[in-house]
């Protein structure tokens, strides 16, 4: 999907406010920054999941996450497991890996067009 230059300028923005609503700064810790984004992604991904699905599972009970490093802190109710090293030894993390550095790079060169 291609964004024009003012809806990307419009995304920094939404960004930014919600960055600063959350009361992260630039001298926040960045560890912390990372879990509070990572329990935000996964509560976006189980607010898509179609709602016949979601009543019919027991959420707390099916949800696994797999976090690729040493730790992980989260008031997410479900299970989930710390891999050291991830991206080896599982091809679900190995996979979000290649998606997020995808995604990454598409950011960084649409960020590259509206801030040369």
């Amino acid at each position: 999907m291609e964004l024009t230059v003012t809806e990307v300028k419009a995304r920094i923005i939404r960004k930014l406010i919600q960055w600063k609503k959350w009361g992260g700064s630039h001298t926040e810790n960045i560890l912390k920054a990372t879990f509070h984004a990572m329990t935000q992604a996964v509560h976006r991904l189980i607010a898509r999941l179609p709602v016949d699905e979601t009543e019919e599972q027991d959420l707390n009970r099916d949800v696994y996450l797999l976090v690729d490093g040493n730790s992980f802190k989260t008031d997410l109710p479900y299970a989930y497991q710390t891999i050291v090293g991830g991206d080896d030894l599982s091809a679900s993390i190995a996979c979000a890996s290649i998606v997020a550095k995808v995604t990454r790079d598409r950011i960084l060169n649409i960020y590259d067009r509206v801030f040369p």
